[in-house]
């Protein structure tokens, strides 16, 4: 047994190495990283499931594509937001998740945002409504190099 977690530890590292290669080069990927919170690997996760941003028209199709979107029960006049619908890439809610954990550091730029969301609702709540913020800007950041000529 120890010897299939050491080899699976050696390709686990070369494929980390790789990786983090892979996110000096790319362009995408370094503008992802700039994003607070993401780093290379969790970079690389948000771009293999996004793809190509411009099928999504909207910042808040990729929330959706994430199952960041809270399940809505309307009746007549009146609308509840309820649990986390979770249809979508969980390894894309797994990464953007990752990355709202950062919010709560003072030197974050969405701490302000953590706090508010955090004195109604409580961490969690708190903590994924970073991530919402957080797969928007990374949509915005994608489709902002993609737009720009090659």
């Amino acid at each position: 047994m120890l010897s299939v977690m050491s080899s699976i530890a050696e390709q686990i590292e070369m494929v980390d190495c790789e990786l983090r290669r892979l996110a000096k080069s790319d362009e995408r990927l370094r503008a992802l990283q700039r994003i607070f919170g993401i780093g290379p690997i969790l970079a690389c996760t948000i771009l293999a499931e996004i793809g190509d941003a411009r099928r999504f028209r909207r910042a808040r199709q990729v929330v959706r594509a994430a199952g960041l979107d809270p399940v809505v029960r309307d009746s007549a006049d009146k609308q509840r937001r309820g649990h986390l619908a979770k249809q979508g890439a969980p390894c894309l809610r797994w990464a953007l998740v990752e990355a709202a954990q950062h919010a709560c550091r003072e030197r974050s730029p969405d701490h302000e945002l953590y706090l508010r969301a955090r004195g109604h609702a409580g961490a969690d709540p708190a903590t994924l409504t970073v991530a919402r913020k957080i797969a928007k800007r990374a949509f915005h950041t994608l489709r902002e190099l993609e737009a720009q000529p090659a």
